[in-house]
């Protein structure tokens, strides 16, 4: 189906023309059409403008002509031929006699419920500020997904931390925020990476720029054009191309000059692709999803769509004393556990990394750390709210629902910066409470 807009609909001029053409508008028959334009318009009593969308009707070539009823409220309900159906944006479908497919690009000022008849079924996507719509055949109603841009806004923010001197230290968290991608609509993906060890910032900046590259230049990702086609790439073999990526990545540092073998990162990716979101993580910085059935959030619960990769859980402890190495807390100087579990070489006090999963430390490869992400799926749906993607200088001192709590309040109003900025100064208060260094922090927020 083509895509009835392609610089048209949007084209200023365009609209100025069709205002002064003359044979455009009829306020007798309500109705119109210019043959000097690609794009059929059409009016309904509420002035609802429809465009043409597709002429299903292959053998006609010329515009079809309409009569005065063809969009009115009672022969709607008494052709079944005819319909339109209202969304949550109050924008209609519509379908004539002929098999023409109409869109309104207008809101339907009485917000007048329609029958729903029909044998078609559409699925919206957004661009360039306009609707557009995929055919289907073979389905029985309409599929008004009620998320034409599943997003609505983000933000991000990152800041370094301070030594325990005080002192601004580099910052060695990255992050990716990147929209529809190769001029793909909803094909977004959104990332943070929170370095460690003496090169960590650049294992973190190298990799997140090396998985940017391989998802715009991956042969089969380049032959898709819509999100859903890469999903359904992604999917195949339990997502293998996504893992790949994450291998890859762990391999191709090896050729760069920095320290790779004691340095690493942490790695958590969101592809969302229309109404599907795929989470891949390896490390301790972590995704979220909040999600309610009520405007007000009063019954907002949470989706992980990450993990935290810590040493100490069952299946990765195993993996890991299997490969020669020990989990274990640090001791102080009193010989008394402290902080977090750590991987170690048996009988010795390195590398200490307190996660089980990382990019890079290929030194610490030998005794179970790996690369492999740990991957989670999420369908978008009318009750998801937002995401919220940090590194762990947010949850070191915040649980989940802790992040929650802070922004329900941001998300009711619609304020995605401010909801960064209060996540980030919070976080300064808990680590400066502890009497401890300051680590970086991260923060991207999405609101659907």
């Amino acid at each position: 189906m083509n895509n009835f807009f392609q610089n048209q609909v949007n084209d200023e001029r365009k609209s100025e023309n069709l205002k002064l053409n003359k044979n455009v508008f009829d306020n007798k028959k309500n109705f119109a059409h210019s043959p000097r334009f690609c794009d059929f318009v059409t009016m309904n009593k509420n002035n609802n403008k429809f465009y043409f969308v597709e002429n299903k009707n292959k053998s006609n070539k010329n515009f079809p002509s309409l009569n005065s009823s063809i969009f009115s409220k009672s022969n709607l309900k008494k052709n079944n031929s005819i319909n339109i159906a209202n969304s949550k944006y109050d924008n209609g479908l519509a379908k004539d006699k002929n098999n023409n497919i109409y869109v309104s690009l207008e809101s339907n000022k009485n917000n007048t419920k329609l029958e729903e008849k029909t044998n078609l079924i559409f699925s919206k996507s957004y661009e360039s500020n306009f609707k557009t719509f995929q055919f289907q055949k073979n389905k029985t109603k309409f599929d008004l997904d009620k998320k034409i841009n599943y997003i609505k806004s983000c933000s991000s923010i990152s800041v370094s931390g301070e030594n325990e001197e005080g002192f601004k230290k580099l910052n060695q968290d990255s992050y990716l925020i990147q929209r529809n991608i190769n001029g793909i609509i909803n094909f977004n993906i959104f990332g943070v990476l929170d370095g460690h060890g003496d090169d960590g910032h650049y294992v973190s900046q190298f990799v997140s720029r090396f998985i940017m590259n391989s998802i715009k230049n991956n042969s089969a990702i380049k032959k898709c054009s819509t999100a859903n086609e890469i999903y359904d790439k992604m999917k195949i073999n339990n997502y293998k191309l996504i893992e790949k990526i994450f291998l890859d990545a762990d391999m191709q540092i090896r050729r760069e000059k920095f320290d790779y073998k004691t340095s690493g990162t942490t790695c958590v990716i969101i592809f969302q692709l229309g109404e599907k979101i795929i989470c891949a993580n390896v490390g301790d910085s972590r995704a979220i999803i909040v999600y309610s059935k009520n405007l007000d959030l009063t019954d907002s619960k949470i989706f992980p769509l990450s993990h935290d990769c810590k040493p100490d859980l069952p299946k990765e402890r195993k993996r890991i004393y299997e490969c020669g190495g020990t989990v274990e807390k640090a001791l102080d100087e009193n010989g008394k556990e402290e902080g977090p579990f750590r991987v170690y070489k048996k009988g010795q006090d390195y590398p200490g990394l307190a996660m089980s999963r990382s990019i890079g430390d290929i030194d610490s490869k030998k005794i179970g750390i790996i690369p492999n992400p740990e991957i989670i799926e999420y369908n978008i749906n009318e009750e998801t709210k937002y995401m919220i993607i940090c590194s762990d200088g947010i949850w070191e001192f915040m649980s989940n629902e802790d992040v929650m709590e802070i922004a329900n309040e941001y998300y009711l109003d619609n304020d995605v910066k401010g909801l960064c900025k209060c996540l980030y100064e919070t976080s300064v208060d808990y680590w400066n409470e502890a009497d401890y260094y300051l680590d970086d922090i991260t923060a991207i927020a999405v609101f659907f």
